[in-house]
């Protein structure tokens, strides 16, 4: 007995075997293909739809997310110059308290972890530049807070903008997918009506493609493409050496 493709077959494969079978149950004529009309028919018409959205969703997706691994890069690159300024401010000490207050764990604190974190932690950086009880000039720390500050707005923005267009994309895969297995779904229903009209298995092989028997080893599932989340930037290595806390003397 025959074999319908499975489903864990390359969503390319599914696609084809459907399409096999609509030429050529269209070819045999008569109920034949009325079956095919009346069970393949909707289910291929979705596939072209269903693609084009998401060869759209995948164009969106990469045009966002570069605009975002660029605003990401500049506000990384922005936090780590304003420590080392802070820091060249202060003659670069090997310890002093005063940085340790605004990078209690280095600028990786600020630059490391999820991106929404670190859409966050850009503020709380700012915010602990301008509470510093530091050395620094006060016109020092503004200026800095506010090159922060200009990062982070365009860091935020570009992220807001990618989360949509990452979830279309999500949806568009999934539809994409759906589609192509809703035409397996139909070439089974074919295959049903075929034996139902008496058709011999070699009848039915010339119409619904023969996929082997399921013990045979089946080929690896064509899994979407996921939206690509740009990679977090390596930590810095230049990291403010830890400060030791001074020993407090008994009263």
């Amino acid at each position: 007995m025959g074999h319908t493709v499975r489903a864990t077959a390359p969503l390319a494969t599914i696609e084809e075997h459907s399409n096999q079978a609509m030429t050529a149950a269209m070819k045999e004529g008569g109920k034949v293909a009325e079956s095919a009309e009346a069970w393949l028919g909707p289910a291929l018409a979705v596939v072209p739809p269903a693609e084009l959205e998401l060869r759209a969703a995948r164009a969106g997706e990469r045009t966002a997310r570069t605009e975002l691994q660029a605003e990401e890069d500049k506000a990384i690159r922005t936090q780590r110059g304003v420590r080392d300024e802070m820091w060249n401010a202060l003659g670069r000490p090997r310890v002093n308290i005063h940085m340790r207050e605004v990078f209690p764990n280095g600028v990786k604190e600020y630059t490391e972890g999820t991106r929404e974190s670190r859409v966050t932690s850009m503020l709380r950086l700012k915010e602990r530049i301008e509470a510093t009880r530091g050395p620094w000039k006060k016109e020092d720390l503004e200026a800095w807070g506010a090159r922060i500050v200009e990062r982070h707005t365009a860091f935020a923005a570009a992220y807001e903008a990618y989360r949509p267009v990452a979830a279309r994309l999500n949806l568009a895969e999934s539809a994409y997918r759906g589609a192509i297995l809703g035409t397996r779904t139909a070439m089974q229903a074919v295959r049903r009506d075929l034996m139902n009209m008496g058709l011999s298995e070699p009848q039915i092989r010339k119409i619904i493609p023969d996929a082997g028997a399921p013990g045979k080893a089946a080929a690896p599932e064509e899994k979407p493409t996921p939206p690509t989340t740009p990679p977090s930037p390596a930590p810095s290595n230049d990291t403010e050496p830890p400060v030791v806390p001074p020993v407090l003397k008994a009263e």
